[in-house]
């Protein structure tokens, strides 16, 4: 691991507060040269979470950790650090403690653990959870395949939660997963257990249901000539192909033709039926209907929406500026973000950088600068702003989006009629996890 990977939780922003303090408790024990103690300090972190679960304002937890969300479900920490710790030997070792990165796992452990047979939904992120950061789902990924095949056999909802906001374009999604959606197919999977599979585009605001598309056609597989309706009832032929019986069978030539009578010729033609399994959108009314409790991002005011994006878009061109960025500023209905600028923007800035790639720190620093922009606006302004956002680092670019994963996964629920001890996200942030946003 380096600390320019995108998922590494080094920069102060990206920390979690929760894990910070796990890090630190479990690094008395190891200063201590205690690290038998492990198993118990989990033991006890998984009673502070049961006890802020039934208490979350006046918990002892809350007093540690602040920052800490909500816990829908138990965790099951000590017996994920006993199975973690069985595979990896943590406490064997002698002169490095556990890290960030092994108490999250131990944390993703215990949440899988805990939900268990409950499970009913699942989302996932795309880049960097379902496929490589900016690439797409890769064929030869046939563990992680089958692992969502079952699940969706099995009637569990299964929603790749995306940044990506291609709107209703749905050829667009289903470039991203095409060789996922093959998978479908080869596995004969029935139309109710791909119908389980969904796509949630920007954010939260551009839902898809896959669904098992069938097909027929006639194709021409060969030509019959005859001389009249009685040869052809015999096997007399001069071209084409017949069923696999009549290939078993002797062919007698036919006879020659005689100059009064006309040739007959017969197209033979097969039916062939083909699937594939294409993502078609959600209607608003169904995913997001009056009488469903979740958030509906569909019908936030759009002056609000334009005023976030009107502000960030306005910070991305000074930070550029500032900067010698040699990056573009792209708008889009529900987001706006920076990204490297081609050739074309060396002629801009002669002297600068991020013509192929920006600088992490660079994308960092577009990050919290927006953040700090849209923050300043909302103080000026009487009342604030109520619409949630997500500004982030995407490795390659740095985006706003209105709206956030969060948003999404609740307003599923709505739709499904779940509640959230049913459902489990799974992403690369440590702050996309279910136990710490939602």
């Amino acid at each position: 691991s380096t600390p320019y990977r995108r998922n590494y939780i080094l920069p102060s922003h990206r920390k979690d507060g929760l894990i910070e303090w796990m890090k630190e408790m479990l690094n008395h024990s190891f200063a201590l040269n205690a690290k038998e103690s492990y198993a118990d300090t989990m033991l006890f972190f998984e009673e502070l979470v049961e006890e802020c679960r039934h208490n979350p304002s006046s918990s002892r937890l809350k007093t540690f950790v602040p920052s800490v969300g909500k816990f829908h479900t138990p965790l099951a920490l000590h017996d994920a650090f006993r199975s973690y710790d069985e595979k990896y030997s943590v406490s064997k070792r002698r002169m490095i403690p556990p890290s960030v990165n092994e108490i999250r796992h131990i944390l993703n452990l215990a949440q899988v653990m805990s939900i268990g047979k409950n499970l009913r939904m699942i989302s996932f992120d795309g880049d960097q959870t379902l496929y490589s950061d900016g690439g797409n789902f890769d064929a030869a990924n046939s563990e992680l395949a089958l692992s969502l095949i079952r699940l969706l056999c099995h009637g569990v909802k299964v929603v790749m939660v995306t940044a990506a906001g291609y709107k209703l374009d749905a050829p667009k999604y289903e470039y991203r997963i095409q060789e996922l959606l093959n998978r479908f197919v080869d596995e004969q999977m029935t139309a109710e257990q791909v119908s389980n599979f969904y796509v949630l585009g920007g954010e939260c605001h551009y839902l898809l249901q896959c669904k098992l598309v069938t097909t027929e056609a006639e194709v021409a597989v060969g030509t019959l000539s005859s001389i009249s309706e009685d040869d052809c009832a015999t096997s007399e032929r001069c071209s084409g192909k017949f069923d696999a019986e009549d290939e078993q069978k002797e062919t007698v030539p036919p006879p020659p033709p005689i100059a009064s009578q006309p040739v007959i010729h017969h197209k033979i033609t097969r039916k062939l039926i083909t699937q594939r399994a294409r993502l078609f959108p959600v209607p608003i009314t169904e995913w997001q209907a009056d009488h469903l409790t979740g958030p509906k991002p569909f019908y936030w005011p759009q002056e609000e929406v334009n005023e976030i994006l009107d502000t960030a878009e306005a910070m991305m061109h000074q930070t550029i500026a500032e900067l010698k960025l040699r990056a573009k500023v792209l708008r889009k209905e529900k987001s706006v973000g920076v990204f490297p600028g081609g050739k074309e923007m060396c002629s801009v800035y002669p002297v600068g950088h991020g013509s192929r790639k920006l600088k992490q720190e660079a994308l960092d620093e577009i990050v919290l600068r927006v953040m700090e922009a849209i923050r300043e606006k909302q103080k000026r302004k009487k009342g604030g702003n109520s619409l949630p956002y997500c500004v982030f680092n995407g490795g390659k670019d740095a985006w706003i989006d209105v709206g956030n994963k969060s948003i999404g996964v609740a307003s599923l629920q709505a739709f499904f009629e779940l509640s959230p001890e049913q459902c489990l996200h799974v992403g690369d942030q440590a702050s996309d996890f279910l136990f710490v946003r939602l």
